[in-house]
């Protein structure tokens, strides 16, 4: 799907009716994100400690299930500081995104998310070059939270949406279009969308 037009691979799913406005994909050379700066120092905190806890249960002739927990902590942490980011960039090369008259349609993986726009106001973040745009979908009157996942839990703390690590903390990657390199065709769309719900 890497190479394939996102019009085309976004064409099956368009609801009846609707046109489609834009249609983009992730930036898959775009690694790290705001909540990376928590996340590293605290994986690398995470691995070094699993680390030594490894070596000391090998080292000891600890029982089996000792070192056998160290080892799934360990291959966990290795996840989390580097596994994360080859997974993030290679789902990130399988998704599109897509906005319509009135959805927001996200295909990953051969799965599809459909966010009816009616519903979910979109709060528009830039990276500080301007290269880059995500587009967080939010419900009305909630306090920032995806329509249909909250924002509990976290990694420590912090939930870690689109870091390639979601599923240690909670965090999700279709709750927004992340890391958008096509800016102007984006925010054109955007513009239109922003334009129909106010005459609404």
């Amino acid at each position: 799907m890497t190479d394939t037009d996102p019009r085309i691979v976004l064409q099956p799913h368009l609801p009846v009716g609707e046109t489609l406005l834009w249609a983009g994909r992730p930036d898959a050379r775009k690694r790290f994100t705001r909540v990376d700066r928590v996340m590293i120092p605290t994986s690398v905190l995470m691995l070094g400690f699993t680390a030594f806890w490894l070596y000391q249960a090998i080292s000891s002739g600890a029982p089996w299930f000792f070192r056998v927990v160290g080892a799934v902590i360990t291959g966990v942490a290795l996840w989390a500081v580097a596994g994360r980011f080859v997974f993030k960039a290679r789902r990130a090369r399988a998704t599109v995104y897509g906005l319509s008259t009135d959805t927001a349609s996200i295909v990953s993986g051969g799965a599809t998310t459909e966010i009816p726009l009616r519903y979910a106001p979109l709060t528009v973040s830039g990276t500080a070059d301007g290269s880059h745009l995500t587009v967080l979908l939010q419900t009305r009157g909630s306090d920032d939270q995806p329509w249909w996942k909250g924002r509990r839990g976290g990694f420590f703390g912090v939930t870690p949406d689109n870091t390639g690590a979601e599923m240690l903390g909670g965090g999700s990657f279709t709750n927004a279009f992340y890391d958008v390199a096509e800016v102007a065709g984006l925010r054109r769309a955007l513009t239109t969308i922003n334009d129909r719900l106010d005459r609404r």
